[in-house]
Formats: structure tokens, sequence, C-alpha cells
């Protein structure tokens, strides 16, 4: 049986539509955490923990809403690749209609108050001084661009969803470039620009999603595009067809809005340990992150091809894609995990921190090398296969008692209760996933999640 579906690893066709979804989605993905890279190692170069660590603490409020967002578009995603796969772009439209308008009432939720109360948003974390003023002239800077960061998002799953990748990666690879060279210029003053430091990281960043914004927009909506749609196409439709969409979508959206939380918690426990810890995780995950890009390459493609595939109602086809992605997601990871174990150390050189954060950094990238392989197999079955076959219930599930009844209480007992050094604390975050994958493999194997969503419209 296994020998039959691996067969699909010598199938030219299969290769090639897999390669044309993911490796856009992989360079797309490499661009933008490159990006959060390079802004630490530009603000690392003002020469203080402080600025590393408010960029970071100022950044977890656009991280919860994008992963709020991400939650209710990715429920989306499941709607946009099953419409395609049955070739219904009416429904998929509609479908398009309601995410924007959901999305721009979170975007203001949240960039409301970070425009408004940013003192008291960083103050949450931290009480050194230099943190908060620094972390809130970031979040008065960047937070009335979480609206077209959100608008921009939801037209590119719909892109990825048509497997139109190319044209996502091209606009991101254009707004990273811009972002980086505007960020130069700004925190260092280059140019006859005034060097404003962490203002100028935050004005990069703005400019440069403006950019995406355009270009998104323009991708979707010129005339040749299939999904490319006026105002009564997005906007008509019937309060059914919303119910179905909040059905399926919730339990994503609650899915990453509680992940997203727990990962502000997370940082809250480090950063009740010093400025340091939060430092030297943020440049554990941003080295990390970087390694972790191929991993949302098979998640995406393994989603879209899954869900295509039920789409169009053929279930074995499904079953098959899902158990090469598996196979093909616990090989990359083990890859990845010895390349950051290689090359890390060289990396961590380009920091210009104190050697206790850096020493602190380089632990927390060890962990990460073991992780590698089960978080590609979580991010796989959890975002990936599971979504696209519409088993959005399970993931929501297995994220609640992986998170919430494992990892943050047991962080928050090693942080607050035990004061244990940051690498030890940080071990909750890998009995987390770990406990995950135990959850996720009988799901798997008992085919539960080949669901199609769009059957009974």
């Amino acid at each position: 049986m296994f020998e039959g579906k691996l067969k699909l690893l010598k199938d030219r066709t299969f290769i090639r539509n897999f390669l044309a979804i993911a490796v856009p989605i992989i360079i797309q993905n490499f661009f933008s955490t490159c990006l959060n890279f390079v802004d630490g190692l530009m603000i690392g170069g003002i020469g203080s923990a402080s600025a590393i660590a408010a960029v970071s603490l100022a950044n977890k409020v656009f991280f919860l809403y994008s992963l709020v967002s991400f939650g209710l578009i990715s429920g989306a995603g499941i709607f946009f690749a099953q419409y395609h796969g049955k070739r219904d772009y009416e429904r998929f439209k509609r479908t398009m209609g309601i995410t924007l308008i959901l999305v721009t009432v979170v975007s203001l939720i949240f960039s409301i108050p970070a425009f408004f109360y940013p003192e008291n948003i960083i103050r949450f974390f931290s009480s050194d001084p230099a943190v908060i003023e620094q972390g809130a002239q970031y979040l008065i800077y960047v937070a009335p661009s979480y609206i077209l960061t959100g608008i921009s998002f939801t037209l590119v799953f719909a892109l990825r969803a048509i497997n139109r990748t190319s044209q996502p990666m091209a606009v991101s690879i254009t707004a990273v470039i811009t972002n980086v060279i505007l960020s130069y210029i700004f925190i260092y003053g280059k140019l006859g620009s005034t060097a404003m430091g962490v203002r100028g990281a935050a004005l990069g960043t703005v400019i440069a999603r403006l950019l995406e914004f355009i270009l998104i927009i323009y991708f979707v909506f010129r005339k040749s595009s299939p999904i490319s749609a006026d105002f009564k196409e997005l906007f008509h439709f019937r309060w059914e067809h919303v119910k179905h969409y909040l059905k399926i979508s919730t339990p994503v959206i609650l899915s990453e809005s509680l992940w997203a939380i727990g990962i502000i918690g997370y940082t809250y426990a480090y950063a009740k340990l010093g400025t340091a810890a939060v430092a030297s995780t943020e440049i554990g995950a941003s080295v990390s992150d970087i390694f972790f890009v191929l991993a949302f390459g098979i998640c995406h493609g393994g989603s879209i091809m899954v869900g295509n595939s039920l789409g169009a109602g053929d279930l074995e086809k499904a079953e098959s894609y899902g158990f090469v992605f598996v196979v093909t997601a616990l090989i990359m990871g083990i890859f990845t995990g010895l390349l950051l174990f290689a090359l890390s150390p060289g990396i961590l050189g380009l920091y210009k921190v104190d050697a206790v954060t850096k020493a602190d950094a380089s632990a927390i990238l060890m962990i990460n090398v073991f992780l590698m392989p089960i978080r590609f197999l979580n991010l796989l079955f959890l975002v990936g296969i599971f979504r696209g076959g519409g088993d959005t219930g399970f993931s929501l599930a297995t994220e609640i008692i992986g998170l919430w009844v494992v990892g943050i209480p047991l962080t928050f007992i090693l942080a607050l209760v035990f004061h244990m050094p940051i690498e030890i604390v940080y071990m909750a975050h890998f009995i987390e996933e770990l406990i995950k994958t135990i959850m996720c493999i009988p799901r798997y194997k008992k085919g539960k999640w080949l669901k199609r969503i769009i059957e009974n419209e």
C-alpha cells in the first residue's frame, strides 16, 4: 500500500505541480523571514539589547494580529482550494469578499490600541524604561499598516489557491528588498536622512507594506485573473453561505488566536527573566525561522493540493498526497535540523550583542535543531493536510491541549516560580510540540481528516 503511494515521488506531473506551488511559497517565506533576521542585525547595530527587545515586544502585537488574521484567512483558504478544484469561482469570489470584510474589522481592533496606547502595551511585557520608550515609538509608526497587511494576506491566499504562487512571490521579494533598503537608510540616517533608530525600521516596514498592497491588488483584480471581481461579485452573498463559512473557519480562527496568545504568554514569561532573555529568544527564533521556511512550502503545497483533490471529489488522490507530504516533511525536517546545527555558530557571529545574550541564543538554537522534524510534521498535520481536508475541529483541540494544558503552564512554572535559566524554560516549547505530534499521528492514520466541505452547498 505504501509503495503505491510513494510512486507519486516518481510521478513527474505530481512533482511538477507540487514544485510549482511549493517553491514560490518557500522563496516568498524565505525573503520574509530574512527580513526579520536583517532587521534584527540592523537594529542590533545600534548597540544595545534594549533596542532588539523593544522591537521584538512591539512586534508581538503584529504577531498576534497576523496569527488571528492567518486563522481567518487560512479558514477561507480551505474554501478557496476546494472551490478552485470544483471550478466554482462564483462562490470563490463571495468567500473572498466575506474574508476581506472580516479581516478589515480585525485590523482595526488591533491597530487602534497599538496607535493610541503603545506605552501601555509595551509596559505589559517589560518595566525597562528604554524598552518601553523605543517599543512605543515603533508601534505608533507601524500600527496603521495592519489593514494593508490583512487585505494583502487575503489576496495572497486566493492567488495560491488557484496555483498562481509566483505572483505573490515576486511581490514579497520586491517588498522585502524595499523594506531592507529603506530600513537601513532610516535607521542609520543614510543618503541625507535623519538617523531614526527603531522608528526608521518601522517607517521602512510601513512603506514596504504599502507597496506590497498596491502590487497584490493589481495581480488579483486585473482582467486576466480568473478571480478578478467587481463589488457585487465580492459582497453579494447569502447568510447561508456566511454560516457555512464561519462553521468551518471558526475553529481555525480560534486555533490560530489561541496559539498567538500562547506565544504572547511565552514572551511574557521570557520577559520576566530580563531583557537579555527576550533578546536571546528573539535572535534564536529569527535564525531558526530562516531554516523553517521549507516547512511552509510543504505545508501550503500540501493544503492546496489536498484541497483541490477533495474539491474535485477525488478522496483517494487526496489521501495519497497526504502520505507523500508526511514522508517529505519528516525527511526535510531532519535535513533542516542538521543544516541549522552546522550553520548557526557562523550566523550568531554576525550579531553585535553581549556574550551572555549570544550564549543563550546559541542554546536556544540547539534546542531548535532537535525541534525541526517535529515542527515540520506538526505544521503539515495541523495547518496543511488536516485543514486542507476540512478537519479544523481536531486542529483546534490539539492546539489547546499542547499549548494551554502543557506548554504555557510549564513555562510559567519554570520562569515565574523557579526562575530557571532561559534555555531550560524554552524546553517547555519542545514538550508542547512533542505532545501535538503524539496526538496527530493516530488522527492521520484513521483518515478522519478527509472531508469535502463544499459537498452539501
